[in-house]
């Protein structure tokens, strides 16, 4: 018999451009860009609560603050112990 899983989702903010970067330590590991929506998701398993943001974004594979054509918007997920920023990306083209 597979064990019960419940899955909670929030939607914790919602934009046109956010940005998530996640660190290795003091080194930037991965970012993606162009996010609309970040949710926090709950899930209980078990009875063990795991929470973990998910959205989904333009994975900037080569790290240039560039969406570039070969890189695709990608369903991502962090977990609760990852070190990672969110921030909204300034439109500097309208300055």
């Amino acid at each position: 018999m597979r064990p019960a899983t419940r899955e909670i989702a929030t939607v914790d903010w919602t934009g046109t451009n956010g940005v998530v970067e996640i660190f290795d330590g003091d080194r930037l590991a991965r970012r993606y860009m162009g996010i609309d929506e970040l949710s926090t998701l709950r899930r209980v398993k078990n009875g063990m609560e795991q929470v973990c943001r998910a959205g989904r974004g333009y994975l900037d594979a080569n790290l240039n603050f560039m969406v570039d054509p070969d890189e695709k918007k990608v369903y991502f997920e962090i977990s609760e112990f990852t070190n990672y920023i969110f921030f909204e990306q300034p439109d500097i083209t309208d300055q």
